[in-house]
């Protein structure tokens, strides 16, 4: 097994990279080429979700290029969507890099369904600052849920109609979000 990477040789390696690579516990990990209908939906899930909190000053969202750190899991990586709630803290090694996301949506195809609802999920579960973590299958019509209980267990829920997001108060149809692809 080759040694873990470096968090700063990662830092270094992502600065010239063509290809967008995650960092979990010093293993590289290449994110997957995708298909038009994960496009299209996480397109759509970004939409969606930045324009029912456009005006509201208490959030912020970001897509595929911004990249998040969970110190609690020495994870690096780019999540399809992120909401952050308030000011956006930064990563002390590195200043293009947010570790307070509030909200996760990750759009998954058969390639990255381990990784998404596994590694991920567990990754995601881990860090303080996360209250919900939203999976969107790109091959068939399905959305899972997974908030963040008071106590801080968390609860799977799946969306049928309506994704009711609690942790910043809004609901988006279903229809939404597998609009312009094949579902």
């Amino acid at each position: 097994m080759p040694d873990p990477i470096k968090v700063e040789d990662y830092l270094k390696i992502e600065q010239t990279a063509h290809d967008r690579n995650e960092l979990y516990e010093g293993v590289l990990y290449k994110l997957p080429v995708t298909n038009p209908n994960h496009n299209s939906i996480k397109f759509n899930c970004f939409v969606e979700i930045g324009l029912a909190i456009k005006g509201n000053s208490g959030y912020y969202s970001y897509s595929t290029t911004q990249r998040v750190s969970i110190p609690e899991m020495s994870f690096y990586g780019y999540p399809d969507v992120l909401v952050v709630g308030g000011r956006s803290e930064i990563d002390p090694l590195d200043r293009d890099t947010i570790k307070n996301p509030l909200l996760i949506c990750e759009v998954f195809s058969l390639e990255s369904e381990f990784y998404d609802s596994e590694i991920k999920l567990k990754i995601y579960q881990a860090a303080s600052s996360i209250k919900e973590y939203v999976l969107v299958n790109s091959y068939k019509r399905e959305i899972k849920i997974w908030r963040r209980r008071m106590a801080g267990s968390w609860e799977m829920f799946t969306a049928n109609d309506f994704i009711e997001l609690k942790s910043i108060g809004i609901s988006i149809p279903v229809s939404d979000i597998y609009s312009n692809t094949d579902f």
